[in-house]
């Protein structure tokens, strides 16, 4: 398994960490604490983790949990929260929602219902590595 230096999250074979964004070129295999967990000493947030490490480039910041599934759930069927999460597969589903909610009269209204409640349930780090920094577009 290899896993990132920056954050100890599992690399794919992307170029960079789907969770901070280290360039893959920074990562090894090794024992690192599971994601999520802050290093002894540290009186940081777990928002550390979604940042950047110094001198590297992440491909997107990292987006609030709590916006997105509130977007979701009162702005969804107008896929508002599918452009704040900001890929390019997102905004696609943005189009698509919205066109989705025009055709059924807002019956589709209630997809990013459903998505908003599961943002809302997923655990900081999960969020950011499935929807920021995977780029997932449903569910």
């Amino acid at each position: 398994m290899t896993l990132c230096t920056a954050c100890g999250f599992e690399q794919g074979a992307g170029a960079y960490c789907p969770s901070c964004g280290a360039r893959s070129g920074q990562v090894s295999t090794g024992s690192f604490p599971p994601p999520g967990q802050m290093q002894q000493g540290s009186t940081s947030t777990n928002q550390q983790y979604f940042q950047p490490p110094a001198g590297s480039y992440a491909p997107r910041p990292a987006k609030e949990k709590m916006t997105a599934g509130l977007l979701a759930i009162f702005l969804g069927a107008f896929g508002v929260h599918k452009f704040y999460l900001g890929g390019a597969k997102q905004k696609t589903a943005g189009i698509i929602q919205l066109v989705a909610t025009f055709v059924t009269c807002g019956l589709a209204g209630i997809i990013p219902f459903i998505e908003g409640i599961i943002y809302l349930t997923k655990d900081e780090q999960q969020f950011q590595a499935e929807y920021v920094f995977g780029g997932k577009e449903w569910f």
